[in-house]
């Protein structure tokens, strides 16, 4: 069974958001709706969300809600399985819906390779465990990823199959191993910078998406560490 996926892009971070649905029941599941977040003013919209809702509500779709690891459920006439997908993140959550799958921030393109394993909870041993329980699915299966950040002008790029990862996915592609495979993670997350929203983007996580309870005053607050982690 194939579900109607539609993908919405997020250039300020390269995040990717996905509506699928059951075509005959039209019963659907939204993944990964993010903030805008205006740096400038700290300030903090739903442009985002509001855009996956008005296509909600144009497709008349009936949205079910979030599951539990291991379930397996039916979206309309389409079976779902949760997977756990540790690694990048220790909350890493992969959703394989009939035909397709959605592997979050385990997968890049297979270009790009795979995703970091240096954030809290973060760890090679597991995002190698989790991306070999995705690479064993069927072949076929089209494999839907959690950001993509393409040149200026070019059109972000979000699903690839298990088979064309294992043929050329630099990071994991048939023939790496596992220790070769977390001494190339470990090499290149030597390298990288923090990104510039991970600290809001943590406690937001942390509330399950939403924004940390109202103080005193009747705002709500995002707290700053000051000189906690490397500047690199």
């Amino acid at each position: 069974m194939s579900p109607i996926i539609r993908a919405f892009f997020g250039s300020p971070t390269g995040s990717l958001q996905y509506v699928f649905h059951c075509a005959a029941k039209r019963t659907a599941t939204i993944l990964d709706p993010v903030w805008n977040i205006h740096r400038e003013a700290e300030a903090i919209t739903t442009q985002a969300s509001d855009e996956i809702l008005a296509y909600v509500a144009t497709e008349n779709l009936k949205v079910l809600g979030v599951f539990s690891e291991d379930e397996e459920f039916m979206l309309g006439e389409i079976p779902v399985c949760v997977m756990f997908s540790p690694g990048h993140k220790l909350a890493a959550t992969t959703y394989v819906v009939g035909d397709a799958a959605f592997v979050h921030d385990t997968l890049m393109m297979p270009e790009s390779g795979t995703s970091r394993a240096d954030f809290p909870g973060g760890s090679a041993k597991d995002l190698w465990n989790s991306l070999r329980a995705i690479l064993d699915l069927s072949s076929d299966t089209r494999l839907y990823i959690g950001h993509d950040y393409p040149d200026s002008g070019a059109a972000p790029e979000y699903m690839a199959t298990v088979a064309e990862h294992r043929l050329r996915n630099r990071h994991v592609k048939d023939g790496i191993g596992k220790a070769e495979f977390i001494a190339t993670r470990a090499a290149r997350d030597a390298t990288l910078t923090l990104p510039e929203r991970m600290l809001a983007a943590l406690q937001v996580n942390i509330w399950g998406g939403r924004l940390p309870e109202p103080e005193a005053d009747g705002h709500s607050y995002l707290k700053i560490p000051v000189g906690k982690f490397d500047p690199r």
